[in-house]
């Protein structure tokens, strides 16, 4: 017997039932004798008590007595209720539902006994596309983790592999999916043998084999194999649930004995499965008494958005248009299984309710994220009135003059907001003038979206209240729409006020007016509020919300009379870093000591900067620096500023100022050729197309894919390309990234493993002897091999006998560069050290280094950020010329790419994660005769010092001498090549230059 019940009070629940149809037939419900009569039901929900039911053949149950009691004795003085709903007889043990879904065999709270395993991360790859959700097991110690705000999303009969980042070993991995949705995985095993496996997707062991079928040797082994999903299973969300545990299909973990998840250190996370078809439905929604009324959301195009179908997971444009005396407040975007009765089924989320303020809405555009289209849509706008009486009516207005003088002994000296990230701002106020209004737009407070914001005053005199508004969606006025509940509604600029018909903005109940004050109630910075200089308001007025001040001819309480304040000032939104970007032209600007630049600056930060042109030829006599946000947009809205241009006089050292880092920060310096100089610019790209194009045509064209480690990856269709070589802010991006195509196969046409992004200049341009930079950054990690490097045009001898030259290599983690040359003499015949043919430099390997390469007829030298790192020069040994020591008399053409490594040097890659390059520029320079003919020059004596060592480097025969601080001559010798002298630590001359031996 089933019977639904409801109680008040958790207790033992016991049905009595007792009935004949004759006094030889009877019916025992309950026994009390035994343990199966009584079922525990909890509090204050609904529970499925189930009872046996047994008697004599032919015996008909007639009456039911359904009594819930207390163990006696017991100490309760009052009554309980208790409801009892929906009886049912039937044949079956199981209940009908259960106030636990997705059950696991562990309290939900349980911490892991382990700290050397744990879950990194769970990935689903479908349809050859990567999806990863980050788990973090080792921070968070527990061994089970609902992620159902999280989801995955696949088709209907795709193909699915999924796979477990996972700290440890001898661990087996399982997926399960509830196909039915009915709050349950089900999977049946009897002993050795699953005899239901309708929602155990994939799994890598259990009783020696996979879910394929596979025979496996042993558990060792985590990711299961590809699964495919029911092509009949109906677009909707699902529980799915990755688990890692030990040769145990049990959806809720092992419990066996030695071997159970807990002491094995495993674990259980549940996410959604989002299965769609290509497209969903898009739909105008109308709620409640004013959602949808006032005005309408239509297409971009200002067409009539009725029902439409749209792409899954694209983004998609609408437009808001207000009816006359209304102006758009917010959207309503509900998403997702929208058709779902509830919005969550068996606690599995269905649907969420996104709010978009108005602030988002730019010229009544607005573009849905992707992240909104996981499903149907249904957007509903809401509109409000234009007239409310607590808002103003444009140009951030004021009730009274703004020469209003204030009266009374009042004085507010100072307020300060802390913010959680943005730090702490104290807005001094100027006490020169008694004037009501006080407009410090040069005064910004720091904030960062999602800050919470506490605020203190420096303020003395009659109570009085305090407010603040800031004009987020900077339309020239202030909304100050409060809830019935006292606190400030959705689409409201007063984002704290004290006191105000009652109550605080946070909806508490005040019974004293007067010990309100003015220090204003903690608040929240809109996280999803974009970046930008914002016009706020701070005012102390007594009860009255209205921004404007309250004050009326004849009236009562003005706030003159009363001594208040109003103060306007800018409230700075920004990231906690921001982007710094360098423009330069025939010249530099690095971090000082010849370091390399950060693309981002911290708030406030002040920066230590060097520059200096190419070389002496060029000079520059102004540096600009734009800084705030939108640089290139407006420089003021709605009165309010939003950047600022400093012109400064060029130094070789200059530090920004904190003001200056307030946000994203441009500097351009431009060096201008001084008369006619010798070397001139002869081939550039500065990356400056638009975001998203591909290299520029004329310059660039992509390499041919082979089995090389660095283009063995390369990708060949237009589409591979553009994912992996394109154009954006400025910069050539360049990924080495898991390969979402098909169409991207090796020769035997198996998909490839990864594409990855390279352009050279062959056949473009080509050149020998002068002088080739690029500014790069790359982001460092396990696998990493991009390259900045060049190939000669002709190779009539083959590689490595023609040549090479890398100007730069990054590989893995390091934060070094290497700069290396290529030939028959050094790498085929082994003479790697005679001269030394590879040469490296600590570098900080994220930050952006100009990496230069001056080559001439006798001497290739390599700098990073204007330092000599690495010379290489040509030998007067006939043995060594003659079996190709230097290949470097022809022209040679120019390579930017990022592969990865096979390792052999850096390491084989994770092929799941993308790998990025920037390019920001790349320049060539040569020394041009009046005939326009380049030419060669010869290159001085050169010296690198090491560790209980010098390297000295002469393109030219030469006597060089070393001597000792104390006079004593260490080394004299005619010299013409490399050589490396070895010398204890002190202080030397070499060639009457001072240098310190470490």
């Amino acid at each position: 017997m089933n019977l639904k019940q409801y109680i008040c009070l958790a207790s033992l629940f016991l049905p009595i039932g007792t009935t004949a149809q004759t006094s030889n037939n009877h019916i025992i419900i309950c026994d009390f004798e035994s343990e199966d009569s009584y079922t525990q039901v909890g509090e204050n929900q609904w529970f499925d008590a189930l009872f046996p039911i047994s008697g004599n053949p032919g015996a008909e149950l007639h009456k039911l007595l359904v009594v819930p009691d207390l163990q006696s004795p017991h100490n309760r003085t009052s009554d309980f209720l208790f409801y009892i709903d929906d009886i049912e007889l039937s044949t079956s043990a199981t209940p009908r539902f259960s106030t636990t879904y997705y059950d696991i065999n562990y309290e939900k709270t349980q911490k892991l006994n382990r700290t050397d395993r744990h879950l990194n991360s769970i990935s689903l790859k479908a349809d050859g596309k990567t999806q990863t959700l980050k788990v973090g097991q080792q921070s968070t110690k527990m061994l089970y983790m609902p992620m159902l705000e999280q989801a995955f999303t696949a088709k209907p009969g795709q193909t699915i592999t999924a796979t477990f980042n996972y700290q440890g070993t001898w661990m087996s991995g399982y997926v399960f999916l509830d196909r039915d949705n009915d709050g349950q995985f089900n999977v049946v095993t009897d002993g050795d043998n699953i005899t239901n496996d309708r929602d155990l997707m994939a799994y890598s062991f259990f009783k020696g084999k996979d879910s394929s079928g596979k025979t496996q040797p042993d558990g060792n082994r985590l990711n299961p194999p590809a699964f495919t999903l029911p092509s009949d299973l109906k677009p909707g969300v699902y529980r799915m649930r990755f688990k890692v545990d030990w040769d145990n299909v049990e959806p809720g973990g092992s419990l066996t004995q030695d071997n159970s998840i807990l002491s094995n250190g495993g674990a259980i996370v549940d996410v959604r499965l989002v299965v769609h078809n290509d497209q969903v439905t898009i739909k105008r929604g109308t709620r409640g008494t004013s959602g949808g009324l006032n005005g309408d959301v239509l297409k971009a195009d200002g067409s009539k958005l009725t029902e439409e179908l749209i792409p899954f997971g694209e983004p998609y444009n609408v437009s808001v248009k207000p009816a006359p005396g209304f102006k758009f407040s917010h959207f309503l975007i509900r998403h997702g299984n929208i058709s779902s009765e509830d919005s969550l089924l068996y606690e599995t989320p269905q649907f969420f309710d996104a709010t978009v303020p108005s602030y988002l809405v730019k010229n009544n555009l607005y573009t849905i994220p992707a992240k909104y289209i996981d499903g149907d849509v249904e957007i509903t706008p809401y509109f409000k009135s234009t007239g409310s009486s607590q808002e103003g009516k444009g140009d951030y207005e004021l009730n009274f003059n703004e020469e209003l003088q204030r009266q009374g002994d009042n004085r507010l000296e100072s307020f300060t907001m802390v913010a959680t990230k943005g730090g702490t701002t104290e807005v001094a106020i100027d006490e020169t003038g008694n004037s009501v209004y006080r407009k410090m737009l040069d005064t910004e407070v720091s904030v960062v979206p999602g800050d919470q914001v506490a605020a203190t005053a420096s303020y003395t005199g009659s109570p009085m209240h305090g407010y603040l508004y800031v004009d987020l969606d900077n339309d020239g006025h202030f909304t100050a729409d409060i809830s019935e509940n006292g606190k400030p509604d959705v689409s409201s600029e007063l984002l704290s006020y004290t006191y105000f018909n009652g109550k605080n903005s946070l909806g508490q109940i005040l019974s004293d007016a007067d010990s309100a004050g003015v220090v204003l109630p903690a608040f929240t910075i809109p996280e999803d509020l974009p970046e930008g200089n914002y016009r706020a308001r701070y005012k102390i007025d007594w009860d009255n919300a209205n921004p404007a001040g309250q004050w009326t001819e004849g009236g009562e309480n003005q706030i003159d009379a009363k001594g208040g304040y109003v103060v306007d000032f800018l409230l700075n939104v920004h990231p906690e870093r921001s982007k710094l970007d360098i423009r330069t032209l025939n010249g530099y600007i690095m971090g000082k000591g010849n370091k390399g630049v950060s693309e981002t600056i911290a708030y406030g930060e002040q920066l230590a900067l060097m520059t200096t042109p190419f070389n002496r030829e060029y000079a520059a006599e102004n540096m600009f620096i734009r800084h705030g946000h939108n640089l290139d947009g407006d420089q003021f809205i709605c009165g309010n500023r939003q950047w600022s241009e400093d012109t400064l006089e060029v130094r070789n050292a200059y530090t920004l100022t904190k003001e200056q880092a307030n946000g994203d920060v441009r500097i351009t310096l431009e060096f201008e050729p001084v008369g006619n100089p010798v070397n001139k610019l002869v081939f550039s790209d500065e990356f400056n197309a638009p975001d998203g194009t591909y290299p520029d045509a004329d310059k660039w064209v992509n390499p041919t894919r082979y089995s090389a480690a660095w283009n063995r990856f390369i990708a060949q269709t237009e589409e591979g390309r553009r994912l992996t070589g394109y154009i954006k802010d400025g910069k050539l991006v360049m990924h080495c990234m898991p390969n979402p195509l098909e169409t991207e196969t090796d020769r035997n046409g198996q998909k490839l493993d990864m594409i990855s992004g390279a352009v050279e200049s062959h056949g473009k341009f080509d050149f020998h002897y002068g002088r080739v930079e690029a500014r790069i950054k790359t982001n460092p990690y396990t696998g990493n091999f991009p390259a900045f490097w060049m190939m000669p045009s002709k190779q009539p001898l083959g590689w490595p006998n023609d040549g090479e030259i890398d100007i730069w290599e990054q590989i893995n983690t390091e934060n070094k560069s290497y700069h290396t040359i290529h030939s028959k003499w050094g790498n085929t015949l082994g003479h790697a050290n005679d001269p030394v043919k590879s040469g490296s430099a600590a570098t900080q390997a994220d930050e952006y280094h100009v990496f230069a390469l001056q080559w001439t007829n006798k001497m290739l030298t390599w700098f990073v950020d204007g330092k000599k790192v690495f010379s290489y020069a040509k030998s007067k040994k006939t043995d060594a010329l003659n079996n190709g020591q230097w290949p470097f008399d022809n022209d040679f053409y120019i390579i930017l790419n990022q592969s990865v490594g096979n390792g052999s040097w850096a390491s084989a890659p994770d092929l799941g994660h993308t790998y990025t390059t920037l390019f920001d520029w790349v320049r060539v320079y040569q020394q041009v005769d009046p005939t326009g003919i380049g030419q060669t020059t010869t290159s001085a004596f050169d010296f690198y010092v090491g560790k209980n060592h010098v390297r000295l480097v002469a393109p030219e025969k030469q006597w060089v001498t070393i001597c000792s601080a104390q006079g004593q001559v260490m080394y004299h010798k005619e010299l013409q090549g490399n050589e490396t002298v070895t010398l204890p630590h002190g202080v030397y001359v070499i060639n009457k230059q001072k240098v310190v031996i470490p």
